[in-house]
């Protein structure tokens, strides 16, 4: 009998019809669930960062990334904690795996970036991630553009630098 194999797959279709539609299904409250902690808990973590308790901000990014594994954010965030920390090879791997769920992101793109500037290596990468993460939309353009500063700055190329730096200015009195 043919419908046996389709029936088999048929929870599966239901769960994503479900997922897409927003009706209640019994195998997703849970996961529902997961992604409002981790997007409350990566919430708590950026506020917990910005008054100075990186500990705490830590704990809860990791909290973050094990009820969301798909998601990016708490690992940009424990990207940007380590490279504040001084902790370059864990940065790296957190902006990596960051990079690796959303190829593009520019917090992620931006903080490998700096990554690679403060171990002075692979010039071209970092800026082929720091203009990837200008070209993104994002609330971090002026970071990026530091980033950009910098990465032209040291390989010499002054006007670029120059125009970057005109850029920031301007970007930053609108």
């Amino acid at each position: 009998m043919k419908t046996g194999a389709s029936w088999r797959r048929a929870p599966h279709r239901v769960a994503a019809l479900c997922l897409a539609v927003g009706c209640a299904h019994p195998g997703l409250g849970g996961r529902k669930r997961d992604l409002d902690k981790a997007r409350d808990e990566v919430q708590r973590a950026e506020a917990s960062a910005r008054e100075g308790r990186p500990e705490e901000a830590e704990s809860l990014y990791r909290a973050a990334s094990k009820d969301d594994p798909a998601g990016a954010a708490a690992w940009v965030g424990l990207g940007d904690l380590a490279l504040d920390a001084g902790r370059l090879p864990q940065a790296r791997k957190a902006y990596r795996r960051a990079l690796y769920l959303a190829p593009h992101h520019p917090g992620a793109s931006n903080g490998l970036a700096r990554v690679l500037l403060a171990r002075n290596e692979d010039l071209p990468e970092a800026q082929r991630l720091a203009e990837d993460a200008l070209r993104q939309e994002s609330p971090q353009k002026a970071r990026i553009l530091d980033t950009l500063f910098e990465i032209y700055r040291r390989a010499g190329r002054y006007g670029d630098a120059q125009s970057v730096s005109f850029a920031h200015y301007w970007y930053g009195r609108r």
